[in-house]
């Protein structure tokens, strides 16, 4: 049985170090609500926000909760694979899936709350796998960061229009390390990249219209999940 103590019911993005705390941008934190969650009798591997809610994944069912934040409801899925990332906008989640943990990202779900129902959809397949990838989704279109045969790689899907299909961008310039966070925040994205031994991680941005660029170096590590 597993007790929810925390609840953010909105929140800007934030990447968490060791010792420290440090946003994507300037923008403030807002809304953020904390309480007590009644508890789910079944051991949850991942947490996420669905339809603006708290709802949890187990290895054989979705968790979600009324909108009193009174009871949870159990709804029967397996996923097809395991979940190695999350990326949403608070009322749509996408599920990064993968063979096994420490592997590439080799598909994606989408899920959502129709008609009151959670319903679980496949994102049209990916042009290619993606190792150490996170996603992010900015207005309309869901970006996945990863590399692929070595060379970073930024791959974006607007699931807004009929026949959406994926478009590859210009990955980051540098090395090709692991992405450790991705959030979108101010019509950008900002992702934090894995350092070489040595030397601290790397934060940049990216825009439609400009590209990548390089931010501050962060002052330590990113813990993961935190973003």
């Amino acid at each position: 049985m597993i007790a929810v103590r925390l609840f953010l019911a909105r929140a800007a993005a934030v990447l968490l170090l060791p010792g420290a705390i440090g946003s994507a941008s300037a923008e403030p934190l807002v809304s953020i609500k904390a309480g007590a969650l009644p508890s789910i009798p079944d051991s949850i591997l991942q947490l996420l926000l669905l339809d603006g809610r708290p709802a949890a994944l187990s290895a054989d069912a979705l968790w979600t909760i009324d909108p009193s934040l009174a009871t949870w409801t159990r709804t029967q899925r397996r996923l097809d694979g395991e979940v190695l990332g999350m990326a949403g906008s608070g009322r749509q989640t996408f599920l990064l899936l993968g063979s096994q943990r420490g592997g590439p990202v080799e598909k994606i779900e989408s899920l959502m709350v129709a008609g009151g129902s959670p319903r679980f959809q496949a994102v049209p397949p990916l042009p290619m796998p993606l190792f150490g990838a996170q996603g992010a989704v900015l207005g309309d279109t869901l970006y996945v960061a990863g590399t692929a045969d070595r060379a970073p790689k930024l791959l974006a899907i607007n699931l807004s229009i009929a026949d959406a299909r994926w478009f590859t961008h210009p990955g980051w310039p540098g090395s090709a390390g692991r992405v450790t966070s991705m959030v979108a925040q101010t019509a950008a994205l900002f992702i934090t990249v894995e350092a070489e031994a040595g030397q601290s991680g790397r934060m940049l941005r990216w825009k439609p219209d400009e590209g990548w660029t390089e931010k501050t170096p962060l002052s330590g590590s990113v813990i993961e999940g935190s973003a």
